[in-house]
């Protein structure tokens, strides 16, 4: 394994202890962890996704939005919409 020096500032070196402390952990372990999370997250850059998966990801939402899996049906609120257009037309 090889060893790595780092200098710190005294109140980095605080924050780092008081960080690896919070979750039960050595320092040593803690940025050791830290770095490879850190690794782990910049694999995670290289995911690629074919346009077919894109399309059908937008697809799979439209479909939900429309159903009202998140709030409303969009049907529903757009009625709402004409609605109340209808309604202002008529008071002016």
């Amino acid at each position: 394994m090889t060893h790595l020096t780092l200098e710190l500032s005294d109140e980095t070196l605080q924050k780092l202890t008081q960080k690896a402390q919070a979750d039960d952990m050595d320092i040593t372990a803690w940025v050791h962890h830290l770095i490879e999370t850190a690794l782990d997250e910049e694999d995670d850059d290289d995911i690629t996704f074919s346009k077919a998966e894109i399309l059908n990801d937008i697809r799979e939402g439209i479909i939900e939005v429309l159903n009202g899996d998140y709030g409303r049906p969009a049907r529903e609120f757009l009625d709402e919409l004409r609605r109340e257009k209808k309604q202002h037309a008529n008071e002016d």
